[in-house]
């Protein structure tokens, strides 16, 4: 009797494996990643596409209408195009996140009058006309989304679209 009460180690772990739920497969050790393959890049070189994109919009809604600061229309895509660039091998999503920021921007510049206009007839706060704003000029950007996520796509297909 006390004989059959015992069981064999590799019944025991048999029996724990069924109790738990756990196949022998699913005990394994996980295999480590090796996290020192991809090095980080520093913080000033992954902002630095976030910064041209807002100095080409800056430069974008003062070269139009306005301001009277013509010229800066002229190079106002330059720096656009070039954290295009820099982003291009990060994919996709940098791409469309940088083109964002810049149709963000330019457009909140463009339209800063909207602001007290949406305040004056709407009779809202100027933090809800400010969100309203935001909508409607996160829509407006879309068009520089589109346009960026375009030249990116010819890029990649091997055209050149410099001058």
């Amino acid at each position: 009797m006390a004989r059959s009460k015992k069981r064999s180690g590799a019944e025991a772990s048999a029996a724990s494996a069924l109790s738990s739920g756990r196949s022998n497969a699913s005990r394994r050790a996980a295999p480590k990643r090796d996290v020192t393959s991809t090095p980080r890049e520093p913080l000033g070189r992954r902002l630095l596409p976030y910064g041209l994109a807002v100095l080409g919009a800056v430069l974008a809604f003062l070269g139009f209408a306005g301001f009277d600061l013509w010229p800066f229309a002229f190079v106002a895509f330059i720096p656009l195009f070039a954290a295009l660039d820099l982003v291009r091998a990060r994919g996709t999503r940098s791409v469309l996140a940088v083109a964002t920021l810049f149709g963000f921007v330019a457009n909140w510049g463009g339209y800063y009058w909207l602001m007290h206009v949406l305040n004056v007839l709407s009779g809202f706060t100027p933090v809800l006309c400010a969100l309203f704003e935001s909508v409607l000029i996160l829509y407006t950007g879309g068009s520089f989304v589109l346009a960026c996520w375009l030249w990116i796509r010819a890029r990649d297909r091997g055209c050149d679209l410099t001058l």
